[in-house]
């Protein structure tokens, strides 16, 4: 589905700002949940417990294949951002809502790849911080112009990655990460096209 409208980069750089404000107070409010009675899925320092939240960056290989190419055509490396938020349903599962983007400023113009999708993690061994992640969702490519408009296409978004949380306090994680993002775009009258995006992050999530 391809529109045009007012520019929606700005709104999501408003929105990214304030969900960075709520995770710097996630912490607290998840520790009083805790004293509260919820409950670790697990025991020991390789917990994982209650609700969850992240903020990261990274920088992200993009490319796009059209309808006819043989593959993918040149990459192009741009920073990324990511948002996430969720639940621990035990110690080997840990599921939530993520937006992420890649983005290239291009002057006064902002050409971006956005998602916004349900994940999964799973941790193959539950006293570990190693996880493997996919979802699914909802993508959008596009360019949002200076004046407040826009232009773009929204499709069927997918992701799988890998990454590892490495304990930096009680409540707090480092997460490196590797991440692949897969947009499909099918336009009424148009050839389909694909994007996609190899990601190398680094998040902060904080657990309760």
């Amino acid at each position: 589905m391809r529109y045009r409208g007012v520019g929606l980069f700005p709104r999501l750089l408003q929105l990214s700002v304030l969900a960075t404000a709520v995770l710097l107070v996630l912490p607290s409010a998840l520790d009083a949940q805790r004293r509260r009675g919820i409950r670790e899925s697990g025991g020991g320092e390789g917990s994982r417990a209650g609700f969850w939240g992240s903020v990261g960056v990274g920088m992200g290989a993009q490319s796009f294949r059209f309808a006819g190419d043989e593959g993918f055509g040149p990459v192009l490396y741009q920073p990324t951002a990511a948002l996430a938020l969720g639940g621990t349903i035990n110690s080997s599962f840990r599921v939530g809502a993520e937006g992420q983007a890649w983005i290239n400023a291009m002057g006064s113009d902002v050409e971006s790849m956005a998602s916004a999708m349900l994940i999964a993690q799973w941790y193959p061994i539950k006293t570990a911080g190693v996880f493997l992640k996919g979802g699914a969702g909802i993508g959008r490519t596009g360019l949002d112009r200076a004046d407040g408009t826009s232009s773009a296409d929204i499709g069927f978004a997918t992701t799988l990655g890998v990454g590892a949380e490495l304990r930096m306090g009680r409540t707090m994680f480092m997460v490196p990460s590797v991440t692949w993002v897969y947009h499909v775009y099918q336009n009424p009258g148009e050839a389909a096209y694909r994007a996609r995006v190899v990601n190398f992050g680094l998040a902060l999530l904080f657990q309760g």
